[in-house]
């Protein structure tokens, strides 16, 4: 994300900890708005969440401050600062039946804690007022840190509901991108190949015994 957005113009990015006085930590609402003043930004960008989906069955509350209310503090501060607010939400705002990508405007229906409080902290962001972007993403991954690539240990296909997992999950997360390819003359590869990449990495990651 940094790397991303740096040739854009002047970035400050905040982990939990911020540096210099200034925060990012979306479950201290006094600190984060205290940064917005500081910082009296042009474009808010809230990638962080509460993203562990099993665990928020066992902590609603901490997820519901982290994916509902900070994004709703953040969209408060943008409406009175008028400044944009870019926010990353999930397909798991949808419950995953049917066999098509899922659009924009298709009815919601989350199926565990984790989906129902980012879908709260989307309405949040839209009952504000503020200008504001909510991309919808699935099947986030990295080379480090903890995301699903590294929960694999052998690759041996199943379906959903054979896989062990507290939350319900949605079992359809394909996201339509037409609005989005639409409004910003982009062109986006198929979601099939994301999902080729995916496996990909995983095979070569356990063939080279990277999981560990």
């Amino acid at each position: 994300m940094q790397r991303s957005l740096a040739p854009l113009g002047e970035l400050t990015a905040l982990g939990r900890q911020g540096h210099g006085g200034l925060c990012g930590d979306l479950s201290d609402p006094d600190s984060l708005a205290a940064t917005v003043n500081t910082l009296a930004p042009d474009v808010i960008v809230n990638a962080a969440a509460y993203t562990a989906v099993d665990k928020a069955e066992a902590e609603p509350d901490h997820a519901r401050t982290l994916n509902a209310e900070a994004p709703a503090w953040l969209a408060r501060k943008a409406q009175k600062t008028g400044a944009f607010l870019v926010h990353y939400s999930t397909d798991y705002v949808f419950d995953g039946s049917g066999c098509a990508p899922w659009r924009e405007n298709d009815p919601v229906g989350p199926l565990n804690i984790y989906g129902k409080t980012k879908l709260e902290g989307e309405e949040f962001i839209r009952q504000s007022g503020c200008r504001h972007l909510i991309f919808c993403t699935s099947w986030v991954y990295a080379s480090r840190g903890k995301n699903f690539i590294y929960t694999i240990e052998d690759i041996i296909a199943v379906s959903s509901a054979e896989f062990p997992a507290t939350a319900g999950r949605p079992g359809n997360s394909r996201l339509d991108t037409a609005r989005l390819e639409n409004t910003f003359d982009l062109c986006m590869p198929p979601w099939q190949n994301g999902v080729r990449r995916v496996v990909e990495q995983a095979a070569y990651c356990q063939r080279f015994n990277l999981f560990a």
